[in-house]
């Protein structure tokens, strides 16, 4: 009887352990989605909510799938400047209030080719900062003013 019901157990700890890995493999990544007057468009993110991640941002990578992008998570709304120090590939960066309205784009940012990098600013506060790559704006018809559906938990 005993030796069934340690069976029993090791039976239920396994199946657990495979559901356990069967969630942790279906976990889907992030998505981000921008309401436009034309559509929606919908990005997979990646997102830096810490000092080291938002400062290391999508430095030192080649490229950048065409619908994946960076989410920049601040704690709160303030002016925030970001340069292309170390970034290889052009960008558009999509600045974006606590409202979740878009509230600037710039456009084709160029990667640092010399020190001094230049800084580009929001120029009002913000909450998020959207990086994607460069003509993504234009190419998905993404304007200031703009709602974005942030992926839920941040």
């Amino acid at each position: 009887m005993k030796k069934d019901s340690t069976m029993m157990n090791k039976n239920i700890i396994l199946v657990f352990l495979g559901m356990l890995l069967t969630a942790c493999m279906l976990r889907q990544p992030p998505h981000l989605t921008i309401v436009s007057q034309t559509g929606t468009t919908t990005l997979t993110v990646e997102i830096a909510t810490t000092e080291a991640e938002r400062k290391h941002g999508l430095m030192n990578r080649t490229d950048l799938p065409e619908n994946n992008g960076m989410l920049f998570v601040f704690q709160q709304p303030d002016i925030k400047t970001f340069w292309m120090k170390n970034t290889l590939i052009p960008l558009d960066m999509i600045f974006i209030a606590d409202n979740n309205k878009i509230i600037h784009i710039t456009k084709n940012v160029p990667p640092c080719q010399s020190d001094p990098c230049p800084v580009y600013s929001s120029g009002k506060p913000v909450l998020y900062v959207l990086e994607v790559n460069g003509g993504f704006a234009d190419r998905h018809m993404i304007t200031e003013g703009n709602t974005v559906v942030l992926p839920s938990p941040l």
